[in-house]
């Protein structure tokens, strides 16, 4: 059996117009469906650190694996008994900057040239 021409153009019109249909009133009846992205969780309205031992107490085999890593000496606060480097008035020059690591009491130092040739001084 063989369609004319306006039958099979009709045919397809329908199926088409068919298919249209069960998409819309699918879109209509479905409940909306929404991504996690959208809803994010309740922040607390004031974010403060709770300290290592908090995560530490259910995570101890990372603690274990990150107190003794080089982020956990490099997060230390700088003190005379924690920093590594020399400041002992210490230069290193590359190109046409000069770098200087020096101490003020406790406090450590680096001076350099910053952007547009300033010098910069980092406590």
């Amino acid at each position: 059996m063989s369609l004319s021409p306006f039958s099979a153009r009709a045919l397809a019109a329908g199926v088409f117009a068919l298919v249209v249909g069960v998409t819309l009133l699918g879109n209509v009846l479905a409940p909306p469906f929404v991504l996690a992205a959208e809803s994010p969780p309740p922040v607390a309205a004031t974010a403060t650190y709770i300290g290592r031992e908090a995560c530490a107490a259910c995570h101890a085999t990372q603690d274990k694996d990150w107190a003794s890593s080089h982020q956990a000496k490099a997060m230390q606060h700088a003190a005379p008994t924690t920093v590594q480097g020399d400041f002992n008035d210490a230069h290193f020059t590359i190109g046409d900057v000069t770098t200087t690591f020096s101490r003020q009491g406790d406090k450590f130092m680096v001076r350099t040239d910053g952007p547009e040739a300033r010098r910069t001084i980092t406590k």
